[in-house]
């Protein structure tokens, strides 16, 4: 039987997924009936989650008593519960309810998919569902497509609780893009221009996708059947000489192993390379050379010790410089991903970075271009001389450039916004904004790779973009409220854009201090800058609301308004003014993903922290 807790995660994943099928079905002559389907499903969602909520504090925290000891904090963790549970001989306590689940089946794909709940992602499902339910009384009744809004509501909702619930970060980066596809069709519905997914009517860009493109192609034909085999492939082995009935696949899928896995990141990490083999090789044959030596005694048992050190030394470095190229390989291509996101947002958001009909006169175009062309030649580099170690990793050739590619789309958002003339190009623009800070703040962790510098890097970008997402649902929500034809007033545009730009007190204020800190680890240069970009955005925000917006202008005050707004800012502001809950909540899960990305070029390829020898027997 499946393990309780997958029961209640699978439901708050698909509950939005089923419901928004059907409101896709529902006929058009019952123009309420899509509607109430919609809300009910949305307060479902949200009545999921706090079910879960409540589970999750009994099963998780009171039990192993995170919130009443510091000194049993890190047991929250998500590495913490996910290794106990793998190396439990006994099924039930690996089956019991931990939050944390194992999905034998997805193996069978080459996907180690962890079903997992955290402080940090518990938060994001309730911000996440509260600000669905508010976007779902808002939009009552589309103006157009009334079906195809509410499934895309619906199925952005879907999209974004399964990002906070799958711990995989190639899953992750592809719900990230079809979360910011849904959004912009949801805005393009909502009367809110948008952008075309690509252009690639303009030849340089479709030659600059092409080039991203081969030099993904060929960085991936480097992977041969030869790549070393992981840990779990050598146990399986070995299983199969010692008993002769015992099936490979079957072996390998038995065995217990530690299943936080980066499916993108341990596929580069078992990527070979031709400098690597001969390195590998040389030192076999050293080794071998020494063992002749002292079996026929060629040698004397001094020259024999030096030559073992020294086997040993270049060994050492050789270790050294494989994790450097782990980690490099790992980073090129979470860069890839992150770059791709976030050029998907300028593109597609409401706002998209070409205002004109010519996008190709738009200097953010022209930017994300230059993006797009250079880490094209950053992944032909490292095809070419692969021995190099990552360019943007810890120890390679730009080490510590990694938060500064980013700041091109910060460049291009704050050209948008200085021409903003409409409430979707203003909105727009300062999520890509805010976008790409967090995606600076994410890129930001130093060369040392301390664990509290990527805690402060890694949850700073995620809460920043948390923020963006619901910051741009909030602001669709109230322009529904004003409806279309009307001139938005211009302190609710302004209150608007602050809430996206982390007005103090809100859920976007703690990410920037977070995303601040870790820049001002990084580089205080880079932090700084950041800070000047972050007051240019709220400068130019607030005098573009007060252009767009009139000062004439004011909201009504309906229980519908009402219900928006309140739903609307509860998620933003409740964790910004009780920070004891982001301590409580969120500071297992900032130890956890530090400590276990640090570990991951150190262990086995494809499988994370390795299991304790003890556990294997």
């Amino acid at each position: 039987m499946p393990e309780l807790d997958v029961i209640w995660m699978a439901c708050l994943v698909f509950i939005p997924l089923m419901g928004a099928l059907v409101a896709l079905a529902c006929p058009s002559r019952w123009p309420d009936l899509g509607a109430w389907v919609t809300t009910m499903v949305a307060a479902a969602t949200l009545g999921t989650a706090i079910a879960i909520l409540i589970q999750f504090k009994y099963d998780t925290l009171d039990q192993l008593g995170v919130l009443n000891d510091m000194e049993f904090r890190h047991k929250g963790s998500l590495a913490y519960r996910s290794a106990m549970a793998d190396i439990a001989e006994d099924h039930q306590v690996r089956s019991s309810i931990d939050w944390v689940a194992r999905n034998r089946w997805a193996g069978a794909w080459g996907l180690d998919l962890l079903w997992a709940i955290d402080g940090a992602s518990m938060a994001c499902i309730l911000c996440i569902t509260f600000a669905i339910l508010a976007a779902s009384v808002a939009g009552w009744r589309p103006s157009s497509h009334p079906g195809v809004w509410r499934f895309c509501l619906l199925a952005l909702e879907s999209s974004l609780l399964a990002a906070c619930v799958w711990q995989n970060l190639a899953v992750l980066a592809g719900l990230s893009c079809l979360s910011t596809v849904l959004a912009s069709q949801l805005a393009r519905i909502s009367g809110m221009a948008a952008g075309m997914l690509m252009r690639f009517e303009i030849s340089g860009y479709s030659a600059t996708v092409a080039l991203l493109l081969a030099a993904v192609v060929l960085r991936g034909m480097d992977c041969h059947d030869h790549a070393p085999p992981d840990r779990l492939d050598q146990l399986a082995w070995q299983q199969v000489r010692s008993k002769p009935d015992v099936r490979h696949h079957e072996a390998y899928h038995s065995l217990p192993f530690h299943t936080f896995d980066l499916t993108i990141l341990a596929r580069a990490a078992r990527s070979t390379w031709h400098g690597r083999e001969v390195e590998a090789l040389t030192l076999e044959r050293w080794r071998a050379k020494v063992d002749l030596a002292k079996f026929r005694g060629l040698a004397k048992p001094s020259e024999t010790v030096e030559m073992e050190q020294f086997i040993s030394d270049e060994a050492s470095g050789f270790e050294r410089r494989q994790k450097l190229i782990k980690s490099g390989s790992a980073l090129t291509v979470s860069a890839i991903f992150l770059i791709l996101a976030a050029c998907l947002l300028l593109n597609v958001w409401p706002a998209p970075m070409a205002w004109s009909d010519d996008s190709s006169e738009s200097p953010a175009a022209r930017m994300v271009l230059a993006i797009f062309g250079v880490l094209g030649l950053v992944v032909l580099f490292q095809a070419a001389w692969p021995m190099i170690p990552g360019i943007l990793a810890a120890g390679g050739a730009l080490s510590g450039w990694g938060p500064w590619v980013p700041l091109g789309g910060l460049i291009g958002g704050l050209v948008v916004l200085s021409g903003a003339r409409s409430v979707s190009t203003l909105v727009g623009s300062v999520a890509c904004c805010m976008a790409a800070i967090a995606i600076s703040a994410t890129m930001s962790w130093p060369g040392s790779g301390k664990p509290e510098d990527m805690a402060w890097s890694l949850n700073g970008g995620l809460f920043i973009g948390l923020a963006t997402v619901l910051g741009s649902v909030f602001a669709w929500s109230v322009v529904s409220v004003v409806g279309k034809g009307k001139a938005a007033p211009a302190g609710m545009l302004r209150l608007l854009t602050l809430v996206q730009c982390g007005l103090p007190g809100t859920l976007g204020f703690v990410g920037l201090v977070l995303g601040l800190v870790a820049l001002e680890r990084a580089s205080m240069t880079l932090a700084l800058l950041a800070g000047f970009g972050i007051l240019l955005i709220v400068l130019l925000s607030r005098r573009q609301a007060n252009r767009v917006g009139s000062h004439e202008a004011f909201m009504e005050w309906n229980p519908r308004a009402v219900a928006v707004v309140g739903l609307g800012l509860l998620p933003l502001i409740v964790p910004g003014v009780a920070p004891i809950l982001l301590t409580s909540w969120c500071e297992p899960a900032m130890t956890a993903r530090a400590e276990w990305l640090l570990d991951l070029p150190e262990a086995a390829p494809g499988q994370g922290r390795p299991v304790p020898k003890a556990a294997t027997k």
